[in-house]
């Protein structure tokens, strides 16, 4: 799939856990060269290496996993505008958003609203006006 036909949410996902891993393979590179590039590791060492291997791992796929929830909640109001917006120039003039915060993200939401009012007022007096021919 091409990267233009993902999302704003996966986009921003694959970001940021490419930086996560990418991360983590540098943490990784460095406690490979501290350890001094001894190639004799003794088994304890090296158990202690794989489970130090695991932890990161895991690290990377929980902080991955949580970077694109937190994307996709971050997204979730767009994706609701532009429907919003899609169906009011499809001529459903009686769709409304419903969001309560006061962030920029709710004044969108109350302007695309007013908008609709608007809208909808227009329609109803060039109608009254056209019933009245």
């Amino acid at each position: 799939m091409p990267i233009r036909r993902l999302s704003f949410a996966a986009k921003t996902s694959l970001l940021s856990s490419s930086l996560v891993l990418l991360c983590a393979l540098s943490l990784m590179i460095v406690r490979y060269l501290s350890a001094g590039n001894d190639i004799s590791i003794s088994t304890e060492n090296n158990s202690l290496w794989q489970v130090e291997n695991l932890i990161t791992l895991v690290a990377v796929t929980l902080i991955g996993i949580l970077s694109y929830i937190a994307c996709r909640r971050f997204t979730l109001p767009f994706n609701k505008l532009s429907e919003a917006a899609t169906k009011l120039g499809n001529g459903n003039l009686n769709h409304r958003l419903v969001h309560s915060s006061n962030d920029e993200l709710g004044q969108l939401c109350q302007a695309f609203n007013k908008m609709a009012d608007q809208l909808q007022a227009s329609q109803m007096e060039q109608e009254m006006q056209t019933a009245a021919l």
